[in-house]
């Protein structure tokens, strides 16, 4: 599976990190996946969302954006709308978009197809769950760089001449660069 690829490259990162994961996590599989990965990875559980929808496709059926995306698609947003709903209950939302593009757009569904449309959402067709995931992580994403910012500022503050804080010893090259007199 993709995710396992990434995850291993995000750990290498020693970096913290949000996971999230759609509701289909339900499935006893697919649970025991979630469970191994989140052990694995060491996961605060402060950073770990699962969304309410089964898929993160079922966040990206919406006819208009849907049409957006691919120009090759002649058919009204009606017709998609249709399509749309005749599989309203499908639990597998992936299955429902690879249908429908092939059937409308002569192609499949694919991490590609995703990202098209998701860049032709406009805000406002974001699902509030999706927009509270977006602030949440804004939230920590500022919180650390504000952590870094200080840190950084401490350090700065210990180079500086004229403030407190630790002296640091001059190297013997740096000492004769200086016109310090070298033992």
């Amino acid at each position: 599976m993709d995710y396992f690829a990434n995850a291993d490259f995000v750990v290498t990162m020693k970096r913290p990190l949000f996971t999230i994961f759609d509701g289909d996590t339900r499935d006893e599989r697919v649970r025991a996946i979630k469970e191994k990965l989140v052990s694995q990875l060491h996961i605060e559980p402060s950073r770990i969302i699962t969304l309410s929808g089964d898929s993160i496709e079922a966040y990206l059926l919406k006819p208009r954006i849907i049409k957006a995306a691919f120009s090759s698609i002649s058919s009204s947003e009606k017709a998609i709308e249709s399509y749309i709903l005749r599989f309203d209950r499908k639990r597998d939302k992936k299955e429902v978009l690879d249908g429908l593009l092939k059937r409308f757009a002569a192609r499949k569904y694919d991490a590609r197809a995703a990202a098209k449309m998701a860049r032709e959402m406009k805000k406002e067709e974001i699902d509030q769950e999706i927009l509270i995931v977006f602030k949440s992580i804004e939230g920590s994403v500022h919180r650390l760089m504000h952590k870094i910012h200080k840190q950084d500022s401490i350090v700065e503050s210990s180079l500086t001449p004229g403030l407190t804080g630790p002296k640091l010893p001059l190297s013997e090259s740096t000492r004769s660069a200086s016109g310090h007199a070298s033992a």
